[in-house]
């Protein structure tokens, strides 16, 4: 896209994407044509809202060279992503009514963190970038 202020053109657009995150997207669709029960305990259908608040996750967080994640269904409706490589475990977890919660386990480090994505953010991008190199 072309903006122009001042008389420069600005050329703006979204950055480059990871090569798996079309691979991600096919595996949230079949997420979501999961039937109720799908885990035969019980767990219901992961809503629609689910699948699309973790995919604008997924890409706000990601950077290019970031391993792809693994892609699981919650037996709560939701959706799970996780890395665990370079000496850390992250999990990202998106709950049907949209909240975005995280755990990250660095083991280098031999700390635990946990809570709200929103308000830790900073914790689990500078993860992210390690989970990069």
């Amino acid at each position: 896209m072309f903006n122009y202020y001042g008389g420069y053109m600005i050329v703006s657009g979204t950055p480059p994407e990871p090569i798996w995150l079309a691979h991600v997207a096919q595996e949230l669709a079949a997420i979501l044509e999961l039937a109720p029960n799908w885990n035969s305990y019980g767990a219901p259908v992961v809503e629609k809202s689910a699948i699309t608040q973790a995919f604008s996750v997924l890409q706000s967080i990601a950077k290019t060279d970031t391993p792809a994640p693994y892609v699981l269904p919650t037996p709560t409706g939701g959706v799970q992503f996780e890395w665990h490589t370079q000496e850390i475990d992250l999990e990202v977890e998106i709950s049907p009514g949209r909240e975005v919660s995280f755990l990250l386990d660095c083991t280098d480090k031999g700390k635990e963190y946990e809570g709200d994505l929103s308000s830790h953010l900073a914790l689990v991008l500078e993860a992210v970038g390690k989970l990069s190199s």
